[in-house]
């Protein structure tokens, strides 16, 4: 049977087709858009032929016949058509269909006829765009697909309470900061907490209630606030825009204050469980009055939190009587920049130069940079060091002098020369950028000019000082934003003489019978380097200078017993180190108080030398004092 209808369906096409040729003599009197139509006619009468035989048919057209020729200026429904069918098929027309044939039309048709290889492509609608234009909407209608069935979607099983619950132990306590600024995002500023009894809740609901304080500037919380969201743990549970203002009740829940509401949580906490929930809040930029602070008071309002439990019944908590007191200052209050003593300052030396050249870079003063609770960035734009030398002006001795910090090493800077001269770092924009919270180590190295004779001995002190430092955060530091001084330790410059450090320093109590008869030792021990000259340091106490103090620093007036030896040789009533070596010199102390409960310890003060076998001419200073003394003693008898 199928066959059969295949062929007769064939037979009528052809039928019909042969009933379309016409004399020769006919077709060229007939117009093409008569012939068009004809054509159209027969289409259709196909279309219902195969409808009745049960055969699937072409479509006679996917869009609409156009049988008038369109050019420039043409209006009308069928220019319409035309515009619809170019679009469908990507051809722009910026202002769409709107009926009238302009150049929007023609550059669109030009470029449809180009793609087709229809000549001239000019954009003028004729008989040969035409043909084209409907043999591409002659198309054969697919067959209807076969549904394919929808799947069952998959649920997540509601989870089940049990317990008639309620809520007890409510608190309301500060979060992590109250102290806010402007532009401060998802700061935690309030901790609720409270204990579910005898059954599982659903939390549905959370009311927060915001008072201005009577002295604000700007009392419209939709001004001040931005986005406030509530957490359990790491889980965001509720959000909302506090900057629109529908989102807020006026007068709610009590007169003067702003009611914020946050529907269609659905967080089970279960029965005995302890829950803490966070707010957080963010700042708006630019808040009204924050130059001298807004305060707020934010609190979750009677029934404020609202949850089901397994039998449906409402419980509810909260205390409008417990807020926290939010303080919103303007953006940049708590930035700071404060000057700290750094571990990494050296110690108090002789810094060796030379007489014939200059010393390359030495380290002589560091100090720590600390942004501490600043909430931005800090950028230092000029930072000033102090240079402080005992003779001379800084220009006699210093070459050059560098900043390293983080590595990052930085030389511009401008001098004021003087005994007590200032060497400014000038620093580029975003050149020294300091991170909120962070701290940093800032390096002075100097390289010295050769030092001439006259000049042994000179001293040399770095310091540094917060208020005299330019820098911003969220706006330019001033006043108590820029803190803190240091003072290095002070350095003495030598092209000869002696390089000394601390080694061991010691105190040790023996007791003996009787009376009065303890004693303490002290023992001091220092390396000494000999450079530039030879060495010698008198043998007993004029080498080596000592004193006692008790435990508050005060000089004990009494006698000792004290005992200078050294590993270098002897030489004569000297100790002789070379130029080039290093030795030890040990100080022992025996000191016998003969009154009881006395407390003691020993200072090294300095150590005596010359370049030869004489009275010292040169001495070295112990300081820093705290690194050569020894602990402080109870001597009980």
């Amino acid at each position: 049977m199928n066959t059969f209808t295949k062929k007769l369906t064939g037979s009528i096409i052809a039928l019909l087709l042969v009933g379309v040729t016409l004399p020769s003599s006919v077709a060229l009197a007939a117009t093409t858009a008569d012939l068009q139509a004809q054509i159209q006619d027969l289409l259709a009468q196909i279309a219902v032929l195969q409808s009745k035989l049960g055969v699937t048919v072409p479509a006679v057209s996917t869009c609409k016949v156009i049988n008038t020729d369109l050019t420039i200026g043409s209006r009308g429904s069928s220019v319409t058509d035309l515009q619809n069918f170019l679009i469908s098929r990507g051809y722009n027309i910026k202002a769409g269909a709107t009926g009238y044939f302009g150049g929007q039309t023609q550059q669109a048709l030009a470029h449809f006829q180009a793609g087709q290889n229809v000549f001239p492509a000019v954009g003028y609608f004729g008989p040969l765009t035409r043909a084209r234009m409907q043999n591409i909407c002659a198309v054969v209608i697919a067959p209807k697909p076969t549904p394919t069935p929808t799947p069952t979607p998959t649920t997540t099983p509601i989870e089940k309470l049990s317990g008639e619950a309620y809520i007890d132990r409510f608190t309301v306590q500060d979060g992590n900061d109250t102290n806010l600024e402007e532009g401060d995002k998802n700061v935690s500023v309030m901790d609720v907490s409270f204990r579910v009894t005898d059954g599982d809740i659903r939390l549905n609901r959370f009311d927060l209630g915001f008072t201005p304080d009577a002295g604000n500037n700007e009392k419209q919380p939709w001004d001040t606030f931005g986005t406030i969201s509530v957490w359990n743990g790491n889980k965001m549970i509720a959000q909302i825009d506090g900057s629109n203002r529908q989102n807020w009740k006026e007068d709610q829940p009590t007169n003067n204050s702003y009611l914020l509401r946050m529907t269609g949580l659905s967080t089970i906490i279960r029965e005995n469980k302890e829950v803490a929930l966070t707010v957080k809040v963010t700042a708006q930029n630019s808040v009204k009055g924050t130059d001298d602070g807004e305060i707020w008071n934010i609190f979750v309002p009677d029934n404020g939190i609202r949850a089901l439990d397994a039998s449906n019944a409402i419980v509810y908590a909260g205390d409008t009587a417990d807020a926290v007191t939010l303080n919103l200052d303007q953006a940049g209050a708590s930035d700071e920049l404060i000057i700290r003593r750094s571990d990494a300052d050296p110690d108090a030396t002789a810094i060796q130069l030379k007489d014939n050249t200059h010393s390359g870079f030495t380290k002589i003063f560091a100090f720590d940079v600390d942004t501490d609770d600043s909430r931005n960035d800090i950028e230092i734009i000029n930072l000033p060091i102090k240079l402080t030398v005992s003779t001379g002006t800084i220009n006699t001795f210093v070459r050059d002098v560098r900043l390293v910090i983080d590595g990052k090493t930085y030389t511009h800077s401008t001098t004021i020369d003087g005994s007590a001269g200032t060497v400014t770092f000038e620093l580029r924009s975003g050149e020294l950028v300091i991170n909120a919270g962070d701290k940093v180590t800032a390096i002075v190295e100097i390289d010295f000019k050769s030092l001439p004779t006259i000049y042994e001995g000179t001293t040399i002190t770095g310091s540094a000082k917060g208020s005299n430092i330019e820098a911003f955060g969220a706006d330019d530091l001033t006043g108590a934003q820029l803190a803190g001084s240091v003072s290095g330790e002070t350095h003495t410059l030598y092209t000869k003489g002696t390089s000394i450090a601390g080694n061991n320093f010691t105190a040790e109590v023996t007791t003996v019978n009787g009376a009065a008869n303890d004693y303490v030792t002290f023992s001091g021990t220092v390396n000494i380097e000999a450079f530039g000259q030879d060495v010698y340091i008198p043998m007993g106490t004029t080498g080596a200078n000592y004193k006692l103090v008790d435990s508050s620093g005060v000089t004990i007036v009494a006698s000792s017993t004290a005992v200078v030896t050294s590993s270098a040789r002897e030489s004569g009533n000297y100790f002789f180190i070379p130029e080039g070596s290093s030795e030890t010199i040990t100080l022992d102390v025996v000191y016998v108080p003969g009154i009881s409960n006395t407390t003691a310890r020993m200072q090294l003060i300095s150590i005596n030398y010359s370049d030869i076998a004489q009275t010292p001419d040169q001495t070295w200073l112990a300081a820093p004092s705290n690194n050569y003394r020894t602990p402080v003693k109870i001597i009980v008898n």
